[in-house]
C-alpha cells in the first residue's frame, strides 16, 4: 500500500512537472519513475544509479557509434540493440538501459533525423524522474531496515526452531521415508535467514543516521545464519541414528526448551544453557565412535550458538 501511494503522488508530481514547464518528451519522466521507484529506499537507490549510469553511458556511445553508421547499419543497430536489452534485463539492469537508449537513439534519427538532439531532454527527463523517485521513497512513510529487523530475526529464531524440531522427530522416526514436513522447515528456515540477510544488507545504503543497532544486527544476523548452518549438519546426518538416539534427542530437546523460554530472566537462561554446553563437553569427550562424536559436536555448537543469542536478548 506504501509503495502504490508512493507511485501514484510520485507519477502526478512528474505529470505537473511536465505540463508545467512544458516539456517536450516528459512521459519520459514518467517512465523513469516507474522504473526506478521501487518499495525500499535502498533499491530505489541502487536502481538511480543503475538508470542514469546506463542512460549516460549509453548517450554517449549512441551519439558515438551512429554518427558512423550509414541508414541499413542504424537499423542492424537499432535491432541488436532491442535484442541485448531484453537479454540483459534480468541480469544487469544498468547494461540493458544503455541498449534501450542507444534503441531511442536509432529510432529518433531513422525516423525523424532526431536521434542525437533528443538526447539532451532524455537525460535531463532521466535525472528529474530519478530523484523525484528518490526523493519520494525518503519522505513519503519510509521504511526503514532497522524498524523490520527485530520481527524479522525473531521470524527467523522461530523458523531454526521448527526446523530444529523436525530434525529432533526425524530422528525419533529413524526409517521413516517421508520427510516432507522436514523438507517445508528447511526452506522456511533459509528463506527467513535470507530474509534478514537482505534486510541488513539493504540496511548499508540507507542514510548513516538510519542505520540504528548496525553492529548489533550484524551480530546477529550473523549468529542466527550460524545457528541455521550448524542446524542443516545436524539435520543431515539424522539418517542410521544408532543406540545413543535417545541420549541425542534428549540434549536436542533441552537445546529447544531453554531456546523457546522467551519470558524468562536472560540470567536463568544463560546459566541452564551454560551447563547443558558443560554436559555437552563432556558427551563429545566420551563418544565411542565418530558418529555419535560428531552429533554431540553440532549439538554443542548449536547450544553455544544459543547461548550467543540469549546473551545478546539482555
Amino acid at each position: 500500500m506504501r509503495y502504490a501511494i508512493r507511485l501514484a503522488i510520485c507519477f502526478w508530481i512528474g505529470f505537473f512537472i511536465s505540463e508545467a514547464f512544458n516539456i517536450e518528451k516528459g512521459e519520459w519522466i514518467v517512465l523513469t519513475i516507474l522504473f526506478v521507484l521501487q518499495p525500499s529506499y535502498s533499491a530505489t537507490r541502487r536502481r538511480l544509479f543503475q538508470r542514469v549510469l546506463g542512460t549516460i553511458t549509453g548517450v554517449i556511445t549512441g551519439v558515438l557509434i551512429v554518427g558512423l553508421l550509414t541508414l541499413p547499419g542504424q537499423v542492424l543497430l537499432m535491432l541488436a540493440s532491442s535484442y541485448f536489452f531484453f537479454a540483459w534485463l534480468k541480469k544487469q539492469y544498468s547494461v540493458s538501459v544503455v541498449f534501450i537508449t542507444i534503441f531511442v537513439l536509432c529510432a529518433f534519427n531513422l525516423i525523424a533525423d532526431k536521434g542525437v538532439p533528443v538526447m539532451l531532454p532524455r537525460l535531463i527527463d532521466t535525472l528529474i524522474g530519478a530523484f523525484l523517485a528518490l526523493g519520494t521513497v525518503r519522505l513519503l512513510w519510509p521504511q526503514w531496515q532497522y524498524k523490520r529487523l527485530p520481527g524479522l530475526l525473531h521470524e527467523a529464531l522461530e523458523k531454526n526452531r521448527k526446523y530444529f524440531s523436525t530434525i529432533l522427530d526425524e530422528y525419533e522416526k529413524k526409517n521413516t521415508a517421508d520427510d516432507l514436513e522436514y523438507r517445508i522447515a528447511r526452506r522456511e528456515a533459509h528463506q527467513a535467514d535470507n530474509a534478514l540477510a537482505l534486510a541488513w544488507q539493504d540496511m548499508q545504503a540507507e542514510p548513516s543516521k538510519y542505520r540504528q543497532f548496525h553492529r548489533r544486527a550484524f551480530k546477529l544476523t550473523h549468529l542466527n545464519h550460524a545457528l541455521l548452518s550448524f542446524i542443516s549438519a545436524f539435520g543431515a546426518h539424522r539418517e542410521g541414528a544408532n543406540t545413543t538416539v535417545n541420549e541425542i534427542i534428549t540434549c536436542g530437546r533441552s537445546i529447544l526448551k531453554i531456546l523457546g523460554q522467551t519470558h524468562s530472566k536472560s540470567e536463568n537462561r544463560l546459566a541452564e544453557m551454560t551447563a547443558l554446553i558443560q554436559n555437552l563437553q563432556q558427551r563429545v569427550k566420551a563418544g565411542k565412535t565418530d558418529s555419535n562424536r560428531q552429533k554431540f559436536i553440532l549439538l554443542y555448537n548449536i547450544a553455544d550458538i544459543g547461548r550467543q543469542l540469549i546473551s545478546e536478548d539482555e
